[in-house]
């Protein structure tokens, strides 16, 4: 596995998937595309990096796409989503706030390893059309 464009996310025995493809977005935008199409089709994550050093002023900071989002509630005045944990592929649900806020402060859990989430078919389809 490539130490540049991977990172250990699990230390799971006789496992060929202990790792996430994390190529820089440049690197997906410099002709990398296919590789990381390989990986997003077959429901992997994968972690795209240095993404804001293509943007024009667009903020991907978790709580600015938190902020974005608030307006939408269910009847518990919270935003719940579910989400995938990448370490034992355990299904979650979380308030969208919570899952924001992770990336902010972090979370560690078995064996020191940095909690992954992936996010189940979110947003929706409909979100977009919005």
């Amino acid at each position: 596995m490539n130490d540049e464009t991977s990172r250990k996310s699990a230390c799971r025995e006789n496992s060929s998937d202990n790792y996430i493809y994390c190529p820089t977005a440049r690197d997906v935008q410099n002709g990398d595309l296919l590789h990381f199409q390989e990986h997003w089709l077959k429901g992997q994550p994968v972690i795209v990096r240095d993404v804001l050093a293509l943007t024009s002023g667009l903020s991907w900071e978790p709580m600015v796409m938190w902020r974005a989002l608030r307006e939408k509630r269910d009847k518990q005045e919270q935003l719940s989503v579910i989400a995938h944990e990448c370490l034992t592929w355990s299904q979650v649900d979380i308030n969208i706030h919570m899952f924001f806020e992770g990336y902010s402060r972090g979370a560690v859990g078995p064996e020191d390893l940095h909690v992954l989430l992936k996010l189940k078919d979110w947003p929706q389809h409909s979100s977009f059309e919005q």
